[in-house]
């Protein structure tokens, strides 16, 4: 064990480089079984296992996600799924490859969970000054369901980064030399958790105003970093609020997107039938100028029929009449 923390303290860079590998030949195993007929009954065969169920529900939403970004709605992208953030960029991976593969969110997957090892391991490490202290608290994100939930489209790994990164930024803020950026740091995860659990954004705010009033009573050089931290939470939480109550009135959802769909289609339908309605008129009027034109000719070679019977009629009485008189 003291070996590893060593080699861990010596080489933090390539530990970090491992750390990824590692995650992605996991990631790589765990897909692949997905899609194999082993162990059917823990999957469905389609690259989804059933602790985490709520992978098809973001899979779906992403590839719905990702016909708005086709269809260059870049906003609908954006609001669309707002309690499933991690879902746009889900949809941005499938666009970019063209590809629909759960696989591809690895790219962040990765990346999220060995940060959440490297803050645990920091936050330790500089709170009790101890490695194998730090080395058995990092431990937890090694953890079979901590893992394996890690490798999956889950909002669960975004969830433990933000604690994870806010405890890292109270025990930077304990430190006198560190505080202003435990200060930031504790704006992002807290920025990170309140994206996908709102609900707990209440209980945040107070546990850190409390946090804040105690590390100010034990060092008034803490004032700036504090407040600056509170106007960061305050403000997240504040725009969190005014956008969740203004959704209603400029989001649009996709139930409602499908019914406008529908009235273009309908309003589209009733234009093509009220053109072929036009066409058939104009049609129709050209039909009966064609019936009227031919009656007209009829009339005309009728009239010019019995002009000549008559004109006939005539010679044969005066040949009649000549052939009389001889």
């Amino acid at each position: 064990m003291k070996n590893v923390l060593e080699i861990i303290e010596e080489k933090p860079i390539q530990v970090i480089i491992g750390l990824l590998v590692f995650h992605v030949v996991t990631s790589c195993m765990f897909s692949w079984i997905a899609y194999s007929p082993y162990l059917t009954d823990f999957h469905n065969g389609n690259g989804f296992w059933n602790f985490s169920r709520d992978s098809t529900l973001y899979h779906a939403e992403a590839i719905e996600l990702v016909d708005s970004i086709r269809a260059g709605d870049w906003v609908e992208w954006w609001s669309l799924y707002s309690l499933h953030a991690h879902t746009k960029w889900l949809a941005l991976l499938y666009w970019i490859f063209d590809e629909a593969n759960p696989l591809l969110f690895e790219l962040i997957n990765s990346v999220v969970w060995v940060a959440s090892v490297v803050s645990l391991y920091l936050s330790a490490r500089i709170l009790f000054n101890s490695k194998t202290f730090a080395g058995w608290a990092s431990s937890f994100l090694f953890f079979p369901t901590v893992l394996l939930s890690s490798t999956q489209l889950l909002r669960d790994p975004f969830y433990i980064l933000g604690f994870c990164v806010v405890t890292l930024g109270w025990v930077l803020i304990y430190h006198e030399e560190f505080k202003w950026k435990g200060a930031f740091a504790i704006i992002a995860g807290f920025y990170l958790i309140v994206s996908i659990r709102s609900y707990i954004t209440p209980l945040l705010i107070v546990v850190f105003f409390a946090c804040a009033i105690v590390f100010l009573f034990r060092k008034r050089s803490m004032l700036l970093p504090a407040f600056a931290m509170l106007i960061g939470i305050f403000f997240i939480a504040f725009q969190a609020d005014v956008s969740k109550s203004l959704k209603p009135y400029f989001q649009v959802s996709k139930i409602d997107k499908k019914k406008f769909v529908r009235i273009q289609v309908e309003e589209k339908e009733i234009a093509r039938q009220k053109e072929f309605a036009r066409q058939m008129e104009i049609a129709r009027k050209i039909e009966i100028a064609r019936q009227n034109e031919i009656a007209r000719k009829k009339e005309i070679a009728r009239q010019i029929k019995l002009k000549q019977e008559e004109l006939l009629a005539k010679n044969m009485k005066k040949e009649d009449k000549g052939i009389v008189n001889y």
